[in-house]
């Protein structure tokens, strides 16, 4: 996955939750999962949005990916 695909991502999560990722926040979540494709990380966005309350830290996006 592209850090552009992250940055999307990112911001489907960030509507969802009302945060703006800082420039550092997108790198760092880059870093983490940039091995999914993603279709996976946009699977594992929308069933986090569906199933939690609250914006999921990495580990959170790591476990549904």
């Amino acid at each position: 996955m592209t850090e552009i695909e992250i940055t999307k991502g990112l911001s489907y999560l960030g509507i969802a939750y009302g945060k703006e990722y800082t420039k550092i926040e997108v790198q760092q979540h880059y870093d983490f999962l940039k091995e999914y494709s993603y279709e996976t990380f946009i699977m594992a966005t929308k069933s986090i949005i569906k199933n939690s309350k609250f914006l999921p830290k990495i580990s959170e996006i790591l476990e549904e990916c």
